[in-house]
This record gives structure tokens, C-alpha cells and sequence, in this order.
């Protein structure tokens, strides 16, 4: 809840609590969770594996003259030890900038093709996870505008196959080993004949969405068939995108951070409740 909205239901109780005594409380709580923060980072980054995600969170902008506000980032975090339930923690960044994900990373990152962490993978510091979620939904968009059979549906179709068998682990109750024999024994061979029927389709379409599909599956193969490698990993990278929700949400209602201080404060609050 935005601040001025809580400064009026206490002013409709008769009582006085000005948003900038609000601000400051919260900003010197903040302060005092750092070393809790700090402990939530640790954990997170001590795993084998990572899922990232970003959202803008608009910053009140502190040069003159310039836009009233600017696209700052809140990135989310999670992961952990692989028996416990993940630990979350963001970070806040006055832009979209490499340099975020670059200080914290390592081992296997699940993320959203974003161009940022490029220097990661090319450096191998870090192996890309790469989400079929995202894959999927392009075929998906294209196959809702079309009620006949479309490249489109063939391409969901193998996807469809590949999450029933993520389905078939969870049912069996298989352990990690086991998830990662259960993938090589059946999961690999649905991607090879998928990659078969993609090469294909690459050079026989001229052009539009369709081909901007292939096009991003293809470009996005070598960290798409990473899941295999582990059965801790996963298919996609849902997980740290849920976690954006509740920040989608307040933005909505509070529309801005004030200053960088309170950009930072806010990573504090929402790493220790998402946790």
C-alpha cells in the first residue's frame, strides 16, 4: 500500500501519521534487516542453480531537468539448498545494466533470453537454463489466430510431450538422479526429433511470426536442452516470474520509488516476505 493512502486511514481515525514519518520509520527498519538481507543473499547464491528474473521499478528521477522518473530495476533471485524450500532475495538497479546479474552469479542460471546475461554464458561463469515457457508462448500466439492446422500446433505439440513427461517425474515421485535418467531415456529423443522438424521448417518459411519463432527456439536450442544435464533443474523459468507478481501489484498502487535509498529498502522488504 502506498503511503499516502495508509496517511488517510489513519487520518479518517482521527489520527495524525504524516507519510513522511512512514518513510523514514521504514527506511531505518530497512537498515536494520541488512544483515538478515545479506544472510538471504548468501543462501540463495550458495546452490548449484539459480532462477533470475526483472521488472521495472520507476525511480524518482534525481537530475533536473530530466523525465520525472526513470526505468529502475528490481531483479529477483532464488534459489538455495537444494533441500530446502528456495530462498528469494532482490536486488535493486538504477537500470537494466549487466552489471546486476554480473557481481552475483554463478553455476546454472534459469532465465529469460535477456540479452544481459550474454557475458555470463560466453564467459562460462554461468550455464543458461533457457525457458520453454517463452519458446512456447510464441508458437502459442500464433496458433490462437488460426483454427486450422498450423506449423504452429505441430511445434506446441512437442512441447506438449516434453512437459508431460516433466509431469510423469512428479507423479512417479522421482528423485533427482532419477528425473535425469527418466529425461535422457525419453525426454531426449522427443528433442532431437524436434530439432529434426525445426531445421526444416527454418528454410521452408519466408518470413513473419512464424519464422521469428524458429528463429528464437533455434537461437535459444543449446541452453533449451540444458535441463537435461540435472534433475534439479527445470523447463522453464516460472518460478522467478511469479515472484514479480506482488511487485506488479504494488507498483500499481504506489506507482514510484523516491530515491535509490528507497528502491534498496524495498529489495529488503519484499526478499524477507517473499522468503
Amino acid at each position: 500500500m502506498p503511503l499516502h493512502r495508509i496517511e488517510r486511514q489513519f487520518e479518517r481515525l482521527g489520527l495524525g501519521l504524516p507519510r513522511n514519518i512512514q518513510c523514514d520509520w521504514l527506511l531505518k527498519i530497512a537498515e536494520k534487516l541488512l544483515p538478515l538481507y545479506f544472510l538471504l543473499r548468501a543462501e540463495a547464491l550458495i546452490g548449484p542453480r539459480l532462477w533470475a528474473d526483472d521488472t521495472i521499478l520507476p525511480m524518482q528521477n534525481d537530475i533536473k531537468g530530466k523525465n520525472p522518473t526513470i526505468q529502475a530495476r528490481l531483479w529477483v533471485y532464488m534459489g538455495g539448498n537444494l533441500k530446502d524450500p528456495p530462498t528469494v532475495f532482490y536486488d535493486f538497479t538504477r537500470s537494466r545494466s549487466q552489471d546486476g546479474p554480473l557481481k552475483l552469479l554463478k553455476g546454472y542460471l534459469h532465465a529469460d533470453a535477456y540479452a544481459g546475461y550474454d557475458k555470463l554464458f560466453i564467459n562460462k561463469k554461468i550455464k543458461e537454463v533457457a525457458c520453454w515457457f517463452h519458446a512456447r508462448k510464441r508458437f502459442h500466439e500464433i496458433a490462437k489466430l488460426t483454427k486450422k492446422p498450423h506449423r504452429a500446433h505441430i511445434a506446441l505439440s512437442y512441447i506438449q510431450k516434453l512437459y508431460a513427461i516433466e509431469h510423469e517425474t512428479k507423479a512417479l515421485e522421482l528423485d533427482y538422479d532419477e528425473i535425469k535418467l527418466y529425461r535422457q531415456a525419453y525426454s531426449k529423443s522427443i528433442l532431437k526429433e524436434y530439432k529434426a522438424w525445426l531445421d526444416v521448417q527454418i528454410n521452408a518459411v519466408a518470413g513473419g511470426a512464424l519464422k521469428e519463432a524458429l528463429k528464437f527456439t533455434l537461437n535459444q536450442w543449446n541452453g533449451l536442452n540444458t535441463y537435461l544435464e540435472q534433475g534439479y533443474l527445470m523447463t522453464d523459468n516460472n518460478v522467478s516470474e511469479r515472484r514479480m507478481k506482488s511487485i506488479a501489484l504494488g507498483r500499481k498502487n504506489y506507482l514510484f520509488v523516491g530515491l535509490e535509498r528507497g528502491g534498496q529498502a524495498a529489495a529488503i522488504f519484499y526478499s524477507i516476505v517473499e522468503t
